[in-house]
């Protein structure tokens, strides 16, 4: 009988240290997601930071005076640009909380914030941006989680246009509201995404891009944000050459 119990013992302890060690891995592997999703966001302001900076510098070599108006303007951007990686942070690391608190806010002041962040890299590629606002209702929301899924949605469709050498890129965003739901349409004409992907898209490092464009986990990450924080839903589907991603939120 003590014998029994001494093994009874002995497989409660394995189970114990089975069990806190897949727990370790459990929160490393969210680490590296976690580290990975930062990366993934912080890309576009960085690159617009840098680009902001570099035309500054350009202007000072070349010999070039830069009036007080437009100085202010591009010191503002990069301002804005930092506050938005830094509220990144916040974000990220809220992330896994259950705690977080809604905001009341309409979807397009969260859409226009997304843009203002994004539109420099569009106009450098020639990437003509059409939006048709149809809402405006107000919703309580988590507005920095969504303004990251609209951000990424956005660079997506950049990354189709650019990498497609589409000769009249374009970006449509549409709301609307029916029934109860708020709607949001993204469209772009890069080209489409194979059916064969579909089934896969928004699965965890799941990408269409090579492996130094993208890590697979833009979509994954927008659609647990959409589904699992704000009660809601985002789709895809595509037609020759366009991709349009939907999101519906219930208002209710």
């Amino acid at each position: 009988k003590e014998q029994l119990e001494i093994k009874v013992k002995e497989e409660i302890i394995q189970n114990e240290l089975k069990t806190n060690h897949l727990i370790q891995q459990s929160r490393l592997a969210q680490m590296g997601e976690l580290l990975s999703m930062i990366s993934h966001q912080w890309r576009q302001p960085l690159t617009s930071i840098s680009s902001t900076a570099n035309s500054l510098l350009l202007q000072m070599l070349l010999g070039k005076e830069t009036s007080q108006k437009e100085l202010k303007k591009e010191i503002s951007l990069i301002v804005d640009y930092s506050q938005h990686l830094s509220a990144t942070i916040d974000d990220f690391r809220n992330f896994y909380k259950t705690d977080k608190v809604k905001e009341t806010i309409s979807f397009e002041e969260i859409i226009n914030k997304a843009i203002k962040i994004i539109e420099p890299s569009l106009e450098k590629n020639g990437i003509n941006i059409l939006k048709s606002f149809n809402c405006y209702k107000k919703i309580d929301t988590y507005p920095s989680e969504v303004t990251q899924v609209i951000l990424n949605l956005l660079k997506n469709a950049e990354d189709a246009l650019t990498s497609n050498k589409i000769e009249e890129p374009e970006i449509s965003i549409h709301t609307y509201y029916k029934g109860n739901k708020i709607y949001i349409k993204i469209r772009d004409n890069g080209g489409g995404i194979k059916k064969d992907y579909f089934p896969k898209l928004f699965d965890p490092y799941f990408s269409t891009k090579s492996t130094n464009e993208g890590s697979g986990l833009g979509l994954y990450m927008s659609k647990t944000i959409i589904e699992e924080h704000c009660n809601g839903t985002l789709g895809a589907t595509s037609d020759t050459p366009c991709t349009t991603f939907l999101i519906t939120m219930n208002t209710d």
